[in-house]
């Protein structure tokens, strides 16, 4: 009978014998803002969001439920979005564009509650700074709330334009 040889034998990689770090919590700590308010880059572009078409994605921009008052609290919504929203730097730089949806959850005193990312764009800068823009924020108070709970469900498309 003919004699097998002896696979050779592996040897164990070695493994760290330091405990694996927990999570990091930044919770308690304030909304990041990635974006600079007024930034303006010295290769001129222009970092205002530009409105998404209705026709393309077959939906308004902005939706809001839980407010008889929503049509004129949309006008006071678009003013603060003006002085608070800007194209974060870092995306700018790199190029990065896209859509991305946000739903917004207040109370009727306008106090952001929560918010959620809908729709991601391929930029994960852009789809932080859309949520951190909203987190701890104030918007304008609806007058004439139906609940307690005001869903805004908000797309924004960051669109880099050459001038």
């Amino acid at each position: 009978m003919p004699v097998r040889p002896e696979a050779p034998q592996r040897a164990e990689p070695s493994r760290p014998s330091a405990e694996p770090r927990p999570p990091l919590d930044l919770s308690h700590l304030p909304p990041i803002r990635l974006g600079e308010q007024g930034y303006r880059p010295r290769n001129q572009l222009d970092f205002t969001p530009g409105p998404v078409p209705n026709a393309a994605l077959g939906v308004p921009n902005l939706e809001v439920r839980g407010a008889d008052d929503a049509d004129e609290w949309q006008r006071e919504f678009y003013r603060w979005l003006q002085d608070n929203l800007r194209y974060p730097r870092d995306a700018a730089e790199f190029g990065e564009q896209g859509l991305v949806g946000v739903r917004i959850i207040t109370a009727p005193d306008g106090t952001v509650r929560r918010v959620e990312l809908r729709t991601a764009s391929r930029s994960i800068t852009l789809n932080h700074y859309s949520q951190s823009v909203f987190r701890g924020a104030k918007l304008p108070a609806f007058k004439r709330p139906t609940s307690n709970e005001i869903e805004i469900d908000l797309r924004i498309r960051y669109n880099l334009i050459r001038r």
